[in-house]
């Protein structure tokens, strides 16, 4: 991070970055004492919406048996494997169920305490224009 130079001033223009989000996740586990991130959205997000099957790390059975896999034209892909360091950044698998789950509790349809934080969560948007020089699309929205 000492070797990056910042092309904007920040709070000035909005980029979302898997990295940063990942880096984001990292500091604050470290800032917890090494506290992994997985027990805190296990407890505070995962268990109240009910999303039992909703995991990051997957045993083969289950990556094989349990969880979608993703296709591109027409085809099955490898689902990419995210570095435990920067899995902050959107290492969660889940099952259809739970996506439902999620859905319902973010279109009001299930109501849990997490209610008040969801609908915070709606009022927050930016439109940005996603540089993307590598062309790298094939996994967006994968979840």
């Amino acid at each position: 991070m000492s070797k990056i130079t910042l092309t904007t001033k920040p709070g000035t223009i909005f980029l979302y970055s898997d990295y940063g989000m990942g880096l984001l996740d990292h500091l604050l586990s470290l800032k917890q004492g090494g506290i992994s991130h997985v027990g805190p959205i296990k407890n505070r997000i995962l268990n109240v919406l009910g999303v039992n099957d909703t995991k990051i790390m997957l045993s083969d059975h289950k990556v094989n048996y349990r969880y979608p896999t993703g296709h591109l034209n027409g085809s099955e892909i490898e689902t990419p494997i995210v570095p435990e360091i920067i899995a902050g950044a959107g290492a969660l698998h889940s099952t259809a169920d739970d996506l439902v789950k999620y859905l319902s509790a973010n279109i009001g349809l299930l109501h849990t305490k997490l209610d008040t934080s969801i609908q915070l969560q709606h009022l927050l948007s930016h439109s940005a224009s996603i540089s993307n020089p590598t062309h790298y699309d094939a996994y967006v929205a994968l979840v």
